[in-house]
């Protein structure tokens, strides 16, 4: 048909190399596509949530921070990323798509887990929310979509260089919530837009 002529099959196309943009992305880990798919579908909201800041306890056990001399001089290694904590606190921080054997082992909450602080997190999505609702104002267009899931390829099986294409994707709405007076920062929700998910045509073309 036209249309599939008009696609574009070359590595510009988000759709076949998506560059995961710091500014205009945010990357979960640890979830399950179809209780994520299941929940929005049935009118229901997630909620962003941070990864906990180590107290100054942890960071001295972790053996990051210690006192020395006299003057109980604070001597502190570099401060940990929100991914190196998480590790330690046993959180599974690959971006792979966790395969589940049993359904009981099925995610119950309604929490999404992006590999950040409370502050970054904060402005993450709060630049997100902004060129979402900009983007509506100005042009009626929504342009805010969760991706579920991304087929990893390469261009030929001596390529090194990974791509990644989403598989599956939702128009979503993300809102922002009260302020979580115990880590100052705002508290940020999605939900369905509509009910249409929307696979990737471009991939299938290419495929």
């Amino acid at each position: 048909s036209i249309r599939r002529r008009l696609l574009d099959l070359t590595s510009r196309n988000g759709l076949l190399n998506y560059k995961h943009p710091k500014a205009k992305c945010v990357r979960l880990i640890d979830e399950l596509p179809n209780q994520i798919y299941d929940v929005l579908s049935n009118d229901g909201t997630f909620t962003f949530i941070p990864v906990p800041e180590p107290t100054e306890d942890e960071l001295i056990q972790a053996g990051l921070l210690k006192y020395e001399g006299e003057k109980k001089e604070r001597k502190i290694q570099e401060y940990p990323t929100a991914e190196q904590w998480a590790k330690r606190l046993g959180f599974i921080t690959s971006y792979e798509l966790p395969v589940v054997y049993d359904e009981e082992t099925k995610h119950q909450d309604t929490n999404l887990q992006p590999l950040f602080f409370a502050p970054e997190r904060e402005s993450r999505l709060r630049n997100i929310r902004n060129i979402a609702e900009g983007s509506i104002e100005e042009t009626g267009v929504n342009v805010l979509y969760l991706n579920i899931g991304f087929l990893e390829w390469y261009e030929s099986p001596i390529s090194d260089t990974a791509r990644f294409a989403p598989l599956f994707t939702l128009p979503v709405q993300l809102e922002r919530g009260n302020l979580d007076k115990k880590s100052g920062v705002y508290r940020y929700t999605i939900k369905l837009k509509d009910d249409n998910l929307i696979s990737n045509i471009t991939l299938r073309e290419m495929l």
